[in-house]
C-alpha cells in the first residue's frame, strides 16, 4: 500500500504545474517583453483598434464563431481575436482598466524610450503596432467596440509551483524515511 500510494504522489508531483499559454508561439517564450506584471496581472497591450474585425470590405456573418480563430480571407485589415485565443487571458474590468491607467500608467509599457511594450502580434492577424497617444489620452478598452480604442487583456500573473512541490515531495519522502527509521 505505501508503494501505491508513494507512486501516486510521485506521478501527480509532474502533472503539478502552472497553465502556460498554448499555441504554435508561445507568448511567456517572446525573447522581448510583451506584457507587463503589475497588482497580480499581466497585462498585455493587444490591439491598436477594440473592434473584432477592422477596415472590412465584405461583411462577416457569424463573427461569434471567429473568437478564437482566425478567419482566412476576410478581406479585412485586420482581425483581433478574444483573449481566449490565448490560454488563461481575460477581458479587464473597469476597475482594472482603472488601475491600468492610473496606477500602472503609460510609462511602465515603455521600458526605452524608441520601444513600446505590447503583445499585438499575439491576437491580431495584421497589426503589430499600437498607438501611445491613444493611450495617452486613455483612449483603452478590454472590450470590443465601434470606437478604436487601445485594447488590453489581462490574466493572472503566471506562478509556477514546481519548486515547491519539489520540495513538499521531498519533504514527504524525508518524513517517510525518517518515520520508518524511527519505528525499526
Amino acid at each position: 500500500m505505501k508503494v501505491v500510494t508513494f507512486c501516486l504522489i510521485f506521478l501527480s508531483s509532474f502533472f503539478s504545474h502552472a497553465t502556460l499559454i498554448s499555441s504554435s508561439v508561445d507568448i511567456d517564450d517572446a525573447i522581448n517583453p510583451v506584457y507587463v506584471s503589475y497588482a497580480n496581472l499581466d497585462w498585455a497591450w493587444v490591439s491598436p483598434v477594440s473592434e473584432q474585425f477592422w477596415g472590412c470590405q465584405n461583411e462577416i456573418v457569424n463573427s461569434e464563431e471567429y473568437l478564437v480563430t482566425v478567419l482566412n480571407d476576410s478581406g479585412c485589415d485586420n482581425q483581433l481575436l478574444a483573449p481566449e485565443y490565448r490560454e488563461g487571458w481575460r477581458y479587464a474590468t473597469l476597475a482594472e482598466l482603472d488601475i491600468l491607467y492610473n496606477q500602472l500608467g503609460f510609462l511602465a509599457f515603455m521600458p526605452t524610450q524608441n520601444n513600446l511594450i505590447h503583445a499585438t502580434s499575439y491576437w491580431n492577424t495584421n497589426f503589430t503596432h499600437v498607438d501611445a497617444s491613444d493611450f495617452i489620452g486613455n483612449y483603452i478598452s478590454s472590450e470590443w467596440g465601434s470606437r478604436a480604442n487601445e485594447t488590453f487583456y489581462v490574466r493572472d500573473s503566471q506562478s509556477v509551483p514546481e519548486p515547491s512541490t519539489l520540495l513538499i515531495f521531498a519533504l514527504g519522502l524525508i518524513a517517510l524515511v525518517s518515520k520508518k527509521r524511527l519505528f525499526s
